[in-house]
């Protein structure tokens, strides 16, 4: 992977490149800066709209900062441009997983909460059974 001061020049020189915001967004991303490695990923989706990939690397760099819903939608893009991806459908399975699990110190939980609990749950189940079904 280039470095980050590699990637910045290139794209001073052609701001254009989703490819380059990909890939600093990635090298971001490996840095812990997942602020940066978003405005990258979202640079590199203004771009190319159908960049499946972009929307994975954006949806965990959200996924790290806390954000689920801002991940399940990201990996939800995904799934809608490749639906073949096994790491789309892996990725929102562990977010709608997070999501769920982050109630569970909650003192109360009202019967809509709870709904919501279980619906996480299970949508996190499907999603890991059909990134299981595509591998093999």
């Amino acid at each position: 992977m280039q470095s980050i001061e590699n990637l910045s020049q290139t794209i001073e020189q052609n701001p254009n490149n989703a490819e380059v915001y990909y890939e600093r967004g990635r090298a971001y991303y490996e840095n812990g800066n997942y602020d940066h490695a978003i405005d990258d990923f979202t640079c590199a989706i203004e771009q190319i709209p159908d960049f499946s990939r972009a929307y994975i690397c954006r949806g965990r760099a959200y996924f790290q900062n806390g954000n689920c819903v801002h991940a399940i939608r990201d990996f939800t893009k995904a799934i809608e441009i490749a639906p073949d991806d096994m790491d789309a459908y892996y990725n929102r399975g562990w977010a709608y997983y997070e999501q769920a699990w982050s109630k569970r110190n909650a003192s109360y939980l009202d019967e809509d909460e709870k709904d919501r609990i279980v619906d996480a749950l299970n949508s996190a189940d499907a999603d890991f059974a059909i990134a299981r079904e595509i591998r093999e």
